[in-house]
């Protein structure tokens, strides 16, 4: 009996011990506000997150510039009540840094987990690296059908994956799981040479990645105008998370994201806000006659060159694209990533969007009203399930994406020739123009050429077209793609608009 009583006196002595170093490892923002500069609150948040693990934001309004949020830390406010009035480019930045490149000294076997490299560099056990390849993933020609993860000359698109190391012997390295993606070679000379497509990488190379980790921001409001690029910005990030952030925006740059995630692994924003003030966004509506000029100005949820990383529950309500998984010039493909259970309003292009260059997205059971296009994809095996798409913009809508020829406004679909391996399933559109549309060559090489896509068991309800396949005017030869279709329904169907 005394035996149990002291171990209980022991277990409450521990547990107001735990209570206390975590009370002491938290701070309140007002409590360092002999810090702000001219109003500004930034130097009072990097004060508290030095001296603390978490920095409560009371109820107020706060003006801010750039926060720098380092690794572990978590800023918590009241919700709409913490409003912080961002007074420069970034509101929050969560970034890890990036070593030099190091070049591999011999050819990676496809699908392995052992690198040489031509120099050490100081990897040790436990590091995380990124390794990019010297191989243009939109390279057909090169890449075969097989890994070919889109077709165009105007960008390239290393492939490239995150890796952990394991071992370390010298110059050779040994990572805890096996490269993705095949075609890692020491340097461009097993690259066709063809004109068109533009090599600009010598060799594969692996950097160590000092990542910006386990950083949590939740239950905030940010306002910003017309001065402001991002809201919250992600980069060189794994296994953080924004949850709860709402973010107003009073007036728009010329390029605004207000979630960035770029080259970053497992990194979620959950339950966000975007919403632009109405006047604001009524003056954006002429940027769809610039077309591609204007595509990707303001992609509001914006995920770049990452793994494993997504949206889900958020909302917006007014972008070029509203959620963008996207790879980039230069950069490498996006893998893996999310976008679920989304809203997205009164997009000039589409309200859910892959492109080309990224595999093995999941787009699933988000809501998009008034944009020209609802959920589509130009990246191969990409799932679309379970979303709603109403399209409220007349039929006769002709612009840069939308053109009648190709289709007019669509609910979901694919728009690039190597987004085979896709599943479109248990969709419901309402009121486009093409309920489902399968764009087969918007650009002279963007043809599907083999493998098959999955459309089944979706509803189209007063659209013009139900299943629409688009080819375009170079889309003649024999081609082994097919549509696998089964269990859609049609219903109240309409006419085309008069010419």
């Amino acid at each position: 009996m005394k035996t149990r009583i002291f171990l209980a006196i022991v277990a409450i002595a521990l547990l107001n011990a735990q209570t206390l170093v975590a009370q002491q490892r938290t701070r309140v923002l007002t409590d360092y506000a002999d810090r702000c500069e001219n109003g500004d609150w930034s130097k009072a948040f990097e004060a508290a997150l030095s001296e603390g693990d978490t920095v409560v934001v009371p109820a107020g309004e706060y003006r801010c510039g750039t926060v720098r949020v380092p690794s572990g830390k978590t800023i918590v406010g009241e919700g709409a009540s913490s409003i912080l009035r961002q007074t420069a480019e970034r509101m929050f930045e969560i970034a890890g840094t990036v070593g030099r490149e190091v070049a591999i000294g011999r050819d990676i076997a496809d699908f392995a987990d052992r690198i040489t490299l031509t120099a050490a560099c100081g990897l040790k056990e436990g590091d995380d690296i990124v390794l990019i390849g010297q191989r243009n993933s939109l390279m057909y020609a090169d890449c075969g059908e097989e890994w070919c993860l889109g077709r165009t000359d105007k960008k390239f698109v290393p492939f490239g994956e995150f890796l952990t190391v394991a071992k370390v012997k010298g110059r050779r390295i040994v990572t805890t799981t096996a490269t993705r993606f095949p075609f890692y070679r020491k340097n461009d000379s097993q690259e066709r040479r063809l004109p068109q497509y533009r090599l600009s990488r010598p060799a594969s190379t692996v950097r160590r990645i000092e990542s910006a980790k386990n950083v949590v921001l939740r239950d905030l409001a940010i306002v910003c105008d017309s001065t402001a690029r991002y809201g919250v910005y992600f980069r060189y990030a794994f296994d953080c998370r924004a949850e709860n952030i709402e973010i107003r925006i009073d007036g728009l740059a010329e390029r605004y994201n207000a979630f960035a995630v770029n080259w970053s692994r497992r990194v979620v924003c959950r339950a966000c806000s975007v919403s632009t003030a109405t006047e604001t966004a009524e003056r954006m509506q002429p940027l769809t006659r610039l077309g591609f000029k204007a595509y990707s100005r303001y992609n509001m949820y914006r995920i770049l060159a990452s793994d494993q990383c997504g949206f889900d529950g958020c909302t917006c309500d007014f972008s070029t694209h509203a959620f963008n998984i996207s790879s980039s010039n230069g950069l490498m493909t996006s893998t893996d990533c999310f976008v679920r259970n989304c809203t997205a309003r009164n997009d000039l292009w589409a309200g859910v969007i892959v492109q080309q260059g990224c595999i093995g997205c999941i787009l699933e059971n988000n809501t998009v009203c008034g944009s020209a296009q609802g959920v589509v994809s130009g990246g191969r095996n990409t799932v679309i399930r379970g979303n709603r798409v109403v399209c409220t913009l007349p039929l006769s809508t002709n612009y840069y994406y939308a053109h009648i020829k190709r289709g007019g406004t669509s609910g979901v679909g694919l728009f690039e020739g190597f987004a085979y391996g896709s599943i479109i399933e248990n969709n419901e559109v309402e009121g486009a123009y093409t309920g489902i549309l399968i764009i087969d060559g918007y650009e002279r090489n963007n043809i599907f050429t083999c493998g098959s896509v999955v459309v089944r068991n979706n509803t189209v309800r007063r659209c013009v077209n139900g299943l629409h396949r688009y080819r375009n005017k170079y889309n003649t030869q024999p081609s082994t793609f097919s549509i696998k279709e089964s269990g859609n329904t049609y219903t109240e169907m309409v006419s085309p608009p008069a010419k």
